[in-house]
């Protein structure tokens, strides 16, 4: 029954994206997380979580390679009708990779030296809090990375429309990672980020900071996060901490968690985090718990 579920599943695909077996090899993968999220404020919930991605890919003489790729919720029990994460075609060749469609742009995907990337939970604070480094997100956009030459990778985005466009790059040498990236257009405002990450034995810190300029609506906005994690093993440590500031409001968040690998791919999970936020204040902890699979 496994079998032919997952024979079912890729003969989906393949109609989905208009292509034959002859034409492209089809490959299927995701992740489930149950989840159990306790606040401080408010009550308890169960949820489910992840994603399931469905690739394509078609390889030409010339050496280009296509993908048309689908990423769709893993959680069922959502409500606002739009099961997918992420849906777009990918091209990549001597020249780069060229990718198009609803992602993350490819300033998310290049700001692994922020330290909200090492939060497990993947939050970071209250909803609204301005003590987050990251610039970059998802959207409907174009993003082409350049190949990567002696340690330097250049890459940037764009969105229709003038909705916002960006530029990044990343050097790495001798275990330490830069990352420079700015942001402009659109109604939000001009961003800049910088990032350091380095590791050493078991141990890697990454370290941000951000800058949104003022607008008309809103004054400048600075960010800084530091994070540090430790890997023995199976098991990983990682605590984080983040401030925001604009005018005389400052947001805190910090957090500490561990993650232990049962088994290939079967990852246990827990954190506890606290954050103070908005103009008066208010603190908000909560400990969450997670059991992911990978397949």
């Amino acid at each position: 029954d496994l079998i032919m579920r997952k024979v079912l599943l890729a003969t989906t695909a393949l109609v989905a994206m208009s292509v034959t077996a002859a034409q492209a090899d089809v490959s299927i993968g995701g992740q489930g997380v149950f989840e159990i999220y306790s606040p401080s404020t408010g009550a308890q919930t169960f949820t489910s979580d992840g994603s399931v991605v469905i690739t394509g890919t078609s390889t030409t003489d010339s050496g280009l390679t296509f993908k048309a790729v689908q990423d769709t919720r893993f959680e069922g029990d959502r409500d606002e009708g739009n099961q997918l994460n992420d849906s777009y075609l990918e091209v990549s060749g001597d020249f780069g990779t060229l990718r198009m469609g609803h992602t993350d742009d490819a300033l998310d995907r290049m700001d692994g030296n922020l330290a909200a990337n090492m939060d497990l939970e993947t939050i970071g604070g209250q909803t609204g809090s301005i003590s987050g480094t990251a610039i970059g997100g998802d959207s409907q956009n174009i993003s082409l990375h350049l190949p990567s030459l002696n340690g330097l990778s250049l890459y940037g985005m764009t969105q229709a429309d003038g909705a916002g466009s960006g530029l990044g790059a990343n050097y790495s040498i001798a275990g330490v990672s830069l990352m420079l990236q700015s942001k402009t257009g659109g109604t939000g405002a001009d961003s800049t980020a910088m990032g350091v990450s380095f590791s050493a034995g078991g141990f890697k810190v990454n370290a941000g900071s951000t800058t949104k300029d003022k607008t008309a609506s809103a004054a400048k906005i600075t960010a800084n996060d530091i994070g540090v994690s430790y890997t023995m093993g199976d098991i990983k440590l990682v605590a984080t901490s983040a401030r925001g500031k604009q005018g005389t409001r400052t947001d805190k968040y910090s957090n500490v968690g561990v993650s232990y690998t049962i088994a290939p791919g079967i990852t246990a999970m827990v954190e506890s985090g606290q954050s103070t936020a908005g103009a008066a204040a208010t603190d908000f902890d909560a400990t969450w718990a997670a059991l992911a699979v990978s397949f």
